[in-house]
């Protein structure tokens, strides 16, 4: 198998080049790629290249993207500051139009967009 880079690849996060990942390895390289790792409960200690799984947590985007687009069927501009608002965060608007705007330049974030991103 070819190496890739970090971010694609788990033996990369194999400290001491064992052939598997401990779990603290596996959560790091679950953190890498923005993955949800599971429970070491459910995976064990030693953790085999090909046997790597990771969470759901489409509850939680889901929960997200309802609050960030205020129930609509898109995040706005307008729903983002709403949301940011009500966090009492200090983000200009500015700064949410150009979030906005690297996911969507009509400026409007779908949840199929926003889970593919996130989930």
């Amino acid at each position: 198998m070819e190496e890739d880079g970090l971010q694609n690849n788990p033996r990369a996060f194999d400290i001491g080049k064992k052939g598997f990942l401990s779990y603290e390895e596996y959560r790091g390289y679950c953190l890498s790629i923005l993955k949800q790792p599971l429970a070491r409960k459910k995976t064990g200690n030693r953790i085999q290249y090909d046997d790597i799984e990771f969470g759901s947590c489409g509850v939680e985007i889901d929960g997200v993207f309802d609050f960030l687009s205020a129930g609509e069927d898109h995040i706005s501009l307008a729903t983002l500051e709403k949301a940011v608002s009500r966090l009492e965060m200090n983000i200009s608007g500015e700064d949410m139009a150009a979030m906005i705007n690297m996911f969507d330049s009509n400026g409007l974030i779908s949840r199929e967009l926003f889970s593919k991103s996130f989930g």
